[in-house]
């Protein structure tokens, strides 16, 4: 009965994470593509704090990649210019089920990897103004 009940939560979780992901009307932005990865920021989850945040997507094109994406909120240290991950979730593929692996522990800042179009995320997170919402 308990293990019923795991399954159930981990495929409850699943699809909540995949929500965002799978609906009609989300909105993403591309700021960088490889040959095996679209990286994609959620402008709408833009967080004003001490640092910008904002959840960004690594959508792996590779169906052969052991990964098919990955969720994390990102800071940005617009005066260092500077990166950390403030959480991420891994959604693995494997043969039976996807599964999910999340840390939720602060990283370190990070330098920027151009390969990884780094630059520009830092650049959005720090420039970018909340549009006012009609009242």
């Amino acid at each position: 009965m308990y293990k019923i009940r795991v399954l159930n939560l981990r495929k409850c979780v699943l699809g909540f994470l995949m929500l965002p992901i799978t609906t009609a009307n989300a909105e993403y932005q591309s700021y960088g593509i490889s040959e095996q990865i679209d990286y994609l920021l959620i402008p709408k989850t833009h967080i004003w704090r001490d640092n910008p945040r904002m959840w960004t997507v690594k959508k792996y094109l590779d169906s052969g990649s052991k990964f098919s994406l990955v969720y994390a909120l990102q800071e940005a240290d617009c005066d260092r210019n500077k990166l950390r991950y403030r959480s991420q979730t891994w959604v693995i593929r494997n043969d039976l089920e996807e599964q999910l692996l999340t840390d939720k522990s602060v990283k370190n800042w990070r330098n920027l990897k151009s390969e990884s179009f780094e630059g520009l995320l830092h650049t959005f997170l720090c420039t970018y103004v909340q549009e006012k919402e009609d009242e």
